[in-house]
């Protein structure tokens, strides 16, 4: 604002001294068309041009606020969306890009102004600096990179299970730095990326969610009738069923109420319980799922569904439930 301020007295004086001949020679004058937002060396430039109206300091305070909007919102586009190459991945950087910090660029500032009399015009410059923006995210990158470094000797032995679970702290960390990594990249779209403890840990953790595995197994003799479509329901979440290296056990029991005996709506009761690789227990709940008025194949593949898709919520929040541990962003 005092920027600002300032700019409004140096219009007043031009327009007392100069009788509206304009001040400033940096801008293009009301005859020429407005340039769209331009990157040079290092400075995001904008330009905005207001009708002077009856007050010369509201006009110029519009045309700058339109001209720093320009700006910002240039700035300010969506990043190019991440591959993702499995749900499970989707979902876990998910959950850690809800710690992300929050950023916001600086307001440009007021560089040139010109006044035209004859078109009764207001024509205002800003820019904003790069190079400020680029040290503030380089320091917070190197700070980033040097907490992960506690996790370049992270063991890659045992489950993908057992690595995922030692890799949450410090996935928040790793989308943190590729947060900033973008905001650099899109300031200075010219600098060559370099190596980093987090792009080796990004793409472990890619790796490690792609081959993830389980295995389902009947509590009962009677849920076996229910294997395939519970199978193929999971797979439809991204957790691939496999007998080969699983990451994880699923024990399930399936029970459909018989519609001949039970008032509708129809339920299906089920039970999971995860297992590690040790025959550890990992996880364990019950659930009931009303499924209309009769029983179809439909209805049957619907609940199979939503306990699958309940599978894989509790499995991403046991996977993820460490990264609260991570260092503060």
């Amino acid at each position: 604002m005092p920027k600002l301020l300032q700019q409004l007295c140096v219009l007043g004086m031009c327009f007392g001294a100069m009788g509206l001949e304009g001040c400033a020679a940096n801008v293009p004058d009301a005859a020429d068309e407005l340039p769209v937002v331009q990157e040079v060396q290092g400075f995001s430039y904008g330009f905005a041009r207001v009708s002077l109206i009856d007050h010369p300091q509201e006009a110029l305070a519009m045309a700058t606020e339109q001209a720093q909007q320009q700006v910002l919102a240039r700035l300010n586009l969506p990043f190019s969306a991440p591959v993702y190459h499995s749900q499970l991945e989707r979902q876990l950087r998910a959950k850690a890009q809800a710690h992300l910090p929050q950023w916001s660029l600086p307001a440009p500032e007021v560089v040139s102004s010109r006044v035209d009399d004859k078109k009764g015009v207001v024509t205002v410059e800003v820019a904003l600096a790069h190079a400020p923006l680029l040290q503030q995210i380089q320091q917070k990158m190197d700070e980033l990179n040097q907490q992960l470094m506690a996790y370049r000797f992270m063991t890659q032995s045992g489950s993908r299970f057992d690595q995922l679970k030692q890799l949450a702290p410090a996935l928040p960390l790793v989308e943190a730095y590729k947060f900033w990594q973008g905001w650099q990249q899109r300031l200075q779209p010219d600098l060559k990326e370099h190596s980093s403890i987090a792009a080796i840990l990004d793409r472990r953790f890619t790796v490690l969610c792609q081959q993830f595995s389980v295995v389902i197994d009947p509590l009962v003799v009677e849920a076996q009738d229910y294997e395939t479509p519970f199978m193929q329901a999971l797979r439809d979440y991204g957790i691939e069923v496999s007998a080969k290296g699983p990451d994880l056990h699923f024990e399930y029991d399936i029970e459909l109420t018989d519609e001949r005996f039970a008032p509708p709506p129809m339920q299906m009761r089920a039970k999971v319980v995860i297992k590690s690789t040790l025959g550890l227990p990992v996880a364990q709940w019950q659930s009931e799922v009303a499924a209309g008025s009769e029983w179809s194949e439909d209805a049957k593949r619907a609940v199979i569904n939503d306990l699958a898709m309940q599978v894989f919520s509790h499995l991403t929040e046991i996977l993820s439930e460490d990264a609260a541990a991570g260092s503060s962003l």
